[in-house]
């Protein structure tokens, strides 16, 4: 099925069974290490915009990332993926919300805002006719069938939950509505879930995941995603626990695997409610700009003795670093900068000593 792939990573289906050992907390030759980049010298075709994504030429776009891919390095588990999103507040966007972009120079793209009463909102689901909604079932029929067996389709960017509620309402509104109307906000949540089923559902058939497998950045045969709810960073924990935590519990109880994406320091004071979450398996933490994973080792720990995986991201030095207090089995690494192969592999073999 992966002959395909194997033009670009010869070693893929040794690569997917290391990321099935990971999912089930086992260890093979070493912990999982990921790093692209490109071939010097290559002629790359310009890739595809957000805008090119919500309006262009599906089929440019798919044949255009499949040209790239001959200009890729995928070392270690770097497999080939796609990305397929319509852009942050897309699932607005399949709503009938208009999409506004930003300047000329700009590939910036968001929800406008609904302007009214909370419950004006209502009810909130998915329009299978809305011109978008059946754009991204199309763009991941396609997708599938064209890049199926060679690349992996990522599933979708799901800015679900309370994320959701941001793109309809916007940030400052929906603060202001968590203490305005917060009964209007209990009816809006189970809408919420029904929203992530039905589109999770509907594009893993459209990009026949059951087939080639789940993938957003890290494979798994079984259901997988990325969970996420940036707004955590700006409630308490009384609202996290009434409208998050529920709704974060339930998209996880609808997956076999999940990673979740965790946004900044200020995420971080609902740390024991997200450990609690037994569904989630692996925390992808994004420290500030002027930060370092490095900085976060003590955390990744205390997330490790919790029973969950962690990602860290760092250079070469600062990976040796981590690999002498992380546990190999429950750790993801990715590489940054810029390495040749032969330094690659010197880490991979220090990385397997371990």
């Amino acid at each position: 099925m992966f002959e395909k792939m194997k033009r670009h990573k010869p070693d893929c289906e040794e690569v997917m069974r290391r990321y099935e050992a990971y999912w089930e907390g086992e260890l093979t030759d070493r912990p999982l290490l990921i790093y692209q980049n490109n071939k010097k010298d290559f002629a790359f075709r310009n890739g595809a915009t957000y805008h090119d994504r919500c309006f262009g030429d599906m089929d440019k776009i798919l044949d255009d990332f499949l040209y790239n891919l001959d200009g890729q390095n995928f070392y270690g588990d770097a497999l080939p993926g796609f990305w397929i999103s319509l852009g942050t507040h897309e699932l607005a966007s399949y709503m009938g919300s208009e999409i506004v972009w930003g300047d000329e120079n700009s590939d910036t793209c968001w929800a406008k805002h609904r302007e009214g009463e909370f419950e004006d909102l209502f009810p909130i689901r998915i329009d299978d006719q809305n011109p978008m909604y059946r754009r991204i079932l199309e763009f991941y029929r396609k997708a599938s069938e064209k890049l199926g067996g060679e690349a992996f389709v990522f599933t979708l960017d799901f800015h679900t939950n309370m994320d959701l509620l941001i793109s309809l309402r916007g940030d400052a509104q929906l603060c202001l509505d968590t203490i305005d109307c917060p009964e209007k906000i209990d009816e809006a949540m189970p809408m919420i879930r029904g929203v992530f089923k039905k589109v999770f559902d509907d594009t893993a058939k459209a990009g026949q995941f059951e087939k080639y497998g789940y993938y957003y950045d890290t494979y798994s045969k079984k259901k997988h995603t990325t969970l996420a709810c940036d707004f955590s960073a700006l409630v308490g924990q009384e609202t996290f626990r009434r409208w998050i935590m529920p709704t974060l519990e339930y998209e996880a109880s609808l997956l076999d695997r999940v990673r979740f994406h965790w946004d900044g320091p200020a995420a971080l004071r609902h740390f024991d409610d997200i450990m609690s979450v037994k569904k989630i398996h692996t925390i992808s933490y994004v420290p500030n700009p002027s930060e370092r994973h490095t900085q976060y080792l003590e955390m990744y720990q205390k997330i490790q003795k919790a029973g969950k995986g962690v990602e860290f991201g760092g250079t070469a030095d600062e990976i040796r670093e981590a690999s002498k207090v992380l546990l190999p089995e429950k750790t993801i690494y990715r590489l940054q900068g810029d390495y040749s192969e032969k330094e690659f592999e010197e880490l991979e073999k220090y990385l397997r000593r371990k």
